[in-house]
């Protein structure tokens, strides 16, 4: 027999019969017509070669082959509609796992800490690591499981089918010591361009946006996190997010 050939819902009238002993109750349970699962019992005769259940009185009595089938057929059932069918329910108080997130340190500053939070009452036993990577190669760390979301300006997964979400929305900010003499004065874009700056690395993402379109500014810092104490001695103005900006100015 050619599994291939055989109709898995005829499985489901064998296990309703076996347990029901009568036509007209299998077909209530399984919301069939009488005649449809009369039809249903014909062909699971035929499929076995064996009448499977015959009248005795006023029930259907299983034939032994029917007694020897009717444990595997339920486990079969059973199987089916529980572990296949049946939507596996998330629940994060009992989740025991990791997850791996790819993000600059705009993400890490904004994003990452509210998640912790979070995770600490509704999941305390799940782990959370945050990667940061070349824009690049953003998309093979998700398609190949090393990580499983991406937080940030990642132009790559635009193009590839990624879901993508807009979690918030943040602007950027330029900030100087007190003696610059542009400080605390709207700026134009042609005196913005013009100052010497001295912008983070794009580490991961999230200043690839900003950059590109107002040309390459030269003077980087290897760490965004050093522009406060930068600017102090050079005077020089320091583009950032204004996450950074937030935090830069509240420690310096």
């Amino acid at each position: 027999m050619d599994i291939r050939s055989v109709d898995l819902n005829l499985l489901v009238i064998f296990d309703a019969m076996a347990r029901k002993r009568s036509v007209i109750r299998t077909a209530e349970a399984v919301g069939l017509s009488q005649p449809a699962t009369s039809a249903a019992l014909a062909r699971l005769r035929t499929l076995f070669d064996d009448a499977l259940f015959v009248r005795a009185g006023s029930e259907m009595k299983p034939t032994p082959r029917a007694l020897e089938l009717a444990p595997v057929v339920q486990r079969v059932v059973e199987t089916i509609n529980t572990e296949i069918l049946q939507q596996t329910v998330f629940d994060p108080a009992l989740a025991e796992r990791s997850f791996t997130i790819l993000t600059p340190d705009i993400g890490e500053i904004a994003f990452i800490p509210g998640v912790l939070r979070s995770l600490r009452v509704q999941a305390p036993s799940v782990h959370l690591k945050a990667m940061s990577l070349p824009p690049k190669a953003a998309a093979e760390a998700l398609e190949s499981g090393v990580a499983e979301l991406a937080v940030g300006f990642f132009p790559d997964l635009q193009k590839t089918g990624f879901f993508q979400q807009g979690l918030f929305k943040t602007s950027y900010a330029c900030i100087a010591c007190t003696g610059n003499k542009m400080a605390g004065k709207r700026m134009s874009m042609k005196q913005f361009l013009s100052a010497n700056h001295g912008p983070p690395p794009a580490r991961g993402a999230g200043v690839v946006a900003f950059h590109e379109p107002v040309g390459d500014i030269t003077g980087k810092r290897p760490d965004c996190h050093r522009a406060g104490r930068h600017c102090h001695r050079g005077r020089t103005p320091y583009q950032t997010q204004a996450h950074r900006a937030a935090i830069q100015t509240a420690g310096d």
